[in-house]
């Protein structure tokens, strides 16, 4: 269960630093004219870069040193044996419906948000970046809540 926890944990905060990165970008840059476009990649961006050597690192650490069936290539879906496998499947299908569920909520609300304001390119860019990464948070922390569930009834 350890793998799970440490795999998912580091999934939300790469997608909660892809979501600053960008949303700071997009506040940073200049609008885009007819003749040119700018972007400004702000120090999110470096927070981004180090956190994903950081992790890569953690990674390989966990696999040597813990021993518990974690494989960096295979990540969450990594199983010491036939009941993880088991586990882990059952969890995939809980966070495949979660998924379909918040994608679907996804589409609808960036599109009543999207009529209801004066279409601010700045603000919509942002809100549709914020449901994207609230989306993944949650899908990851279904697949995270299923595999702990899964995993103390089998």
């Amino acid at each position: 269960m350890k793998k799970i926890i440490f795999e998912q944990t580091g999934n939300i905060i790469t997608s909660l630093l892809i979501a600053f990165a960008t949303i700071q970008s997009i506040l940073l840059s200049p609008q885009p004219t007819r003749n040119s476009s700018h972007i400004i990649f702000g120090s999110g961006w470096l927070m981004l870069a180090l956190w994903g050597a950081l992790f890569y690192l953690l990674k390989h650490l966990y696999q040597k040193c813990l021993k518990d069936g974690y494989q960096i290539k295979k990540g969450e879906l990594s199983s010491s044996d036939e009941r993880e496998k088991e586990v882990g499947h059952l969890a995939l299908k809980r966070t495949y419906q979660a998924l379909l569920f918040f994608l679907i909520f996804t589409i609808i609300a960036t599109f009543f948000f999207s009529l209801s304001i004066s279409t601010n390119i700045t603000i919509l860019s942002i809100f549709i970046i914020v449901m994207l990464t609230n989306m993944l948070t949650l899908v990851f922390l279904t697949y995270l809540i299923a595999w702990i569930i899964y995993e103390r009834i089998t």
